[in-house]
């Protein structure tokens, strides 16, 4: 399955749809030459970045796994792993920007010739893109009426982590390679700004917790 912005383990369709679609799973994420180059560059994406890929691969091995990372072109890289592995399936976290959708259009017409698919999955959003508009139609314009919308709309269930990734036998070690998470540290272009917090679902996870038992009330004072 290929990662894009969705770099957790918990609550994850595609990562648990791979699961119980095959017997092994590729988890991977291909740095993105073309969103890691020019004014996207800076110290505290490209920190934040590595921080979150790290943490995944972190809980990915936990479980048995790991993560595979390359970089180049996504399309290109994503096909080249799918003939080194004879992948029958990509499945990928559904996205609605055009360039994840440009992406992930060239990716299926390049999969199809080799008969391999490519499966959206919903995960990027708690409520698909489109479902929520006016019962007269058009868009909303007050975030009331939407906000009333969004809480009476069904969410899907929240799916544990996995407990077991099974990664294909031939699947070859690459640490040291130019294609592990070392080549992570090429992308800490400079310092970082001091107040910026750390990337990863374990710490997202942590930082939530920590508003729970504090912040939430005193949100519900304010509000």
């Amino acid at each position: 399955m290929a990662f894009t912005r969705d770099l957790r383990v918990r609550d994850h369709p595609a990562l648990r749809a791979a699961i119980d679609g095959a017997h092994h799973v590729v988890p991977l994420f291909v740095i993105d030459d073309h969103l890691v180059a020019g004014p996207h560059a800076s110290p505290n994406r490209l920190g934040f970045l590595g921080e979150s890929l790290r943490d995944l691969d972190d809980s990915l091995r936990r479980v048995g796994g790991r993560l595979v990372v390359r970089r180049g072109d996504w399309v290109s890289e994503v096909v080249r792993v799918v003939a080194e592995t004879g992948a029958g399936a990509v499945h990928v976290s559904a996205d609605v920007s055009q360039w994840a959708t440009r992406r992930r259009e060239r990716l299926a017409r390049t999969c199809a010739s080799s008969g391999c698919a490519v499966v959206e999955h919903p995960g990027v959003t708690v409520v698909p893109p489109g479902a929520l508009r006016p019962a007269g139609g058009g868009e909303f314009k007050v975030f009331t009426p939407y906000h009333r919308r969004w809480l009476e709309h069904p969410w899907r269930p929240v799916l544990p982590a996995p407990r077991r990734v099974e990664l294909p036998p031939a699947l070859v070690d690459l640490t040291g390679d130019e294609r592990s998470l070392d080549a992570l540290d090429a992308l800490d272009v400079g310092g970082r700004s001091p107040d910026v917090e750390p990337g990863g679902e374990s710490a997202a996870t942590a930082r939530l917790q920590r508003w729970a038992r504090g912040g939430l009330a005193r949100y519900g004072e304010r509000h």
